[in-house]
């Protein structure tokens, strides 16, 4: 870690897909340059084979294989307050079968035509929480009408808002809340190139 950067935890106890994930965010005033510069020294000049750069929107990503962990340095320049720097550190993650997912056991209940893409896991204080990121066969319509049906029968309280399309009525975006005594669940419905994507963050009460 650079020194005399002010370093924010994100999270020290979180989980991406199952593998465990600390996250740290800094700001770096010295330029891009430098920033290089600083994890080409700090990993030895080594190869840069072993190292992958890439474009992610907005976004710079270095990611470093260093023994049985996997170092990943993400950047964007914010003006005046340098560059924001996003640091990942997990383990290599060790597959017991071939074209295992790696998905924690999941707290969204089952829907039929609905799977889990990824799931980011975190406790924070010791209140967990996932953010899901799932994929839906169905309309955006009929995918909130399920949402919306499971969680009730599954003894929820579920409130729904649907945003329509003012030109032909369909439906352009769904937000769900559901909550019991013990947790609480929100959904957001939408289409991304065609396909009906929802975003789901639950959380302990």
């Amino acid at each position: 870690m650079p020194e005399g950067v002010l370093l924010n935890v994100v999270g020290e106890d979180m989980k991406v897909n199952g593998i465990p994930l600390k996250a740290y965010e800094y700001f770096w005033l010295d330029g891009e340059e430098s920033l290089l510069s600083f994890y080409s020294n700090y990993w030895g000049g080594e190869s840069s084979a072993s190292v992958t750069n890439s474009r992610m929107g907005m976004w710079t990503v270095i990611s470093k294989i260093d023994d049985d962990y996997n170092i990943t340095i993400q950047y964007r320049d914010e003006g005046i307050k340098g560059l924001k720097v996003l640091l990942g550190i997990s383990p290599l993650p060790k597959m017991i079968r071939l074209n295992r997912k790696g998905h924690s056991v999941s707290k969204v209940h089952p829907m039929p035509g609905i799977e889990i893409v990824s799931v980011v896991e975190s406790v924070d204080e010791g209140v967990s929480s996932e953010v899901y990121w799932m994929s839906s066969i169905n309309s955006i319509d009929k995918t909130s009408d399920i949402v919306a049906n499971r969680y009730r029968e599954g003894g929820f309280f579920v409130t729904k808002k649907n945003i329509r399309n003012a030109e032909n009525g369909s439906g352009f975006m769904s937000y769900i809340v559901a909550e019991d005594v013990r947790e609480k669940y929100q959904f957001s419905i939408s289409n991304s190139k065609g396909k009906t994507k929802i975003v789901v963050a639950r959380r302990d009460k």
